[in-house]
C-alpha cells in the first residue's frame, strides 16, 4: 500500500509531494513521511563548549582505581587514564526563512551513558534518542541550547540517556 501526501496548490488543485510504500497502517494510528529539508529553514549544530572532570586512573596491571583530584594521589607514569566525563554544550540553530512562524522538532541520538541537560523540556524517544519542539518566529533565528555530559570508561555505568532539566551556560 502507498500512502501519498498532496498539498493544496491554490487553484483549485493538488500538487503531489511524495509517496512511501507502507505494509500495515492500524485504523486510527499515525506516520511519518519524510518530505526532505525545507531550503527555507535551516538547522546548524553548534558545539559551544568541550570540558573534562572526574578522571580516574588506573594502577599497572591492577583493578586499582584514582581519582585524579584526590587528594595525596601521586600519578605515576605506568598509570592510564581509565574513564573520564565529557561535558559539551551545544546550541541547535534555526534560521527560519519563511514568512510563517513554525514549530521545529528536534531527535538526537546519543550512544553510551549520556546525561542530556537542558530548559528546553525534553523526552526521550527512546532509550537513547531525545526529542524537543520549539517555536521559531518567521524570519528569525533561534538558539536552542542544551549539554551532554558523556561518562566515559570507568565512569560509565549503563548504555541510555537520562534527562535533566537545567540552565546551560555557554
Amino acid at each position: 500500500m502507498a500512502s501519498s501526501i498532496f498539498r493544496d496548490n491554490g487553484r483549485g488543485g493538488l500538487s503531489y509531494l511524495i509517496a512511501q510504500n507502507v505494509k500495515y497502517i492500524p485504523i486510527g494510528d499515525k506516520i511519518e513521511l519524510n518530505l526532505g529539508p525545507d531550503p527555507n529553514v535551516l538547522f546548524e549544530l553548534v558545539k559551544l563548549k568541550v570540558s573534562r572532570d572526574d578522571i580516574w586512573l588506573q594502577g599497572d596491571g591492577a583493578n586499582v582505581f584514582f581519582r585524579v583530584d584526590q587528594p595525596g594521589v601521586k600519578i605515576e607514569p605506568r598509570f592510564r587514564v581509565a574513564g573520564w566525563n565529557e561535558h559539551v554544550v551545544y546550541t541547535q540553530r534555526v534560521r527560519n526563512y519563511t514568512a510563517a512562524p513554525i514549530e521545529v522538532e528536534v531527535r538526537r541520538m546519543f550512544n553510551g551513558h549520556v546525561v542530556f541537560r537542558s530548559q528546553l523540556k525534553p523526552s526521550l524517544y527512546d532509550y537513547r534518542t531525545v526529542q524537543f519542539t520549539a517555536p521559531v518566529e518567521a524570519g528569525k533565528k533561534t538558539d536552542l541550547l542544551f549539554e551532554t555530559v558523556g561518562h566515559e570508561g570507568h565512569n560509565a555505568k549503563q548504555a541510555n540517556v537520562t534527562l535533566e532539566e537545567g540552565a546551560v551556560t555557554p
